[in-house]
């Protein structure tokens, strides 16, 4: 949640105790901030949130597609991209392949 809130907060000595290199940590804050389908996928490989992707890619994609009215309006496309970005997370495509480029 600190990469999120306020990484600039975050010492060496908190770093250490989320077990997350500097680089990675703040990969989170880079992917939200300034986003890129490459920093996302990087962030695929991240331990603690390979679990949250995992869980989110063998999830409802019909339904969670349904319950935000603006994806529902392109929901093709969403899909599209959904299977895409499944593809990468896991391993058999890369991101110069999403539909969303």
């Amino acid at each position: 949640m600190a990469s999120i809130i306020n990484p600039k907060h975050m010492n060496n000595e908190d770093l250490k105790e989320c077990g997350l290199s500097k680089e990675v940590f703040f990969t989170y804050y880079d992917t939200l901030y300034k986003y890129s389908h490459t920093r996302l996928v990087n962030l695929f490989n991240v331990k603690p949130l390979k679990t949250l992707y995992e869980f989110f890619f063998n999830g409802p994609m019909a339904e969670m597609i349904k319950s935000e009215p603006a994806v529902c309006k392109n929901s093709t496309l969403y899909s599209e991209a959904f299977v895409d970005f499944l593809k990468v997370f896991e391993g058999t495509s890369d991101s110069s392949k999403l539909t969303l480029n």
